[in-house]
């Protein structure tokens, strides 16, 4: 038996981690500077850069074998 995460599965966990993540950065952002326009579009703007990076990170682990078990 072999296990694979399909991409639409890495999709989904990357982009639910980051919406929760956004808000998060906002609120943060927003109480510092009480810019709600300027901190939403910080926030998103960073976890967009974010995103993209744990994907890749996501693609790459996935195609290592180092520290799986599978068992059948």
């Amino acid at each position: 038996m072999k296990v694979y995460e399909t991409h639409k599965r890495s999709l989904l966990k990357g982009v639910t981690a980051k919406i929760l993540e956004i808000l998060f950065d906002f609120m943060i952002l927003n109480l510092i500077f009480q810019r709600p326009l300027e901190s939403f579009g910080v926030a998103v703007g960073i976890e967009v850069i974010c995103y993209v990076l744990t994907y890749i990170n996501e693609r790459v682990w996935n195609k290592c074998k180092w520290g799986r078990r599978i068992y059948e």
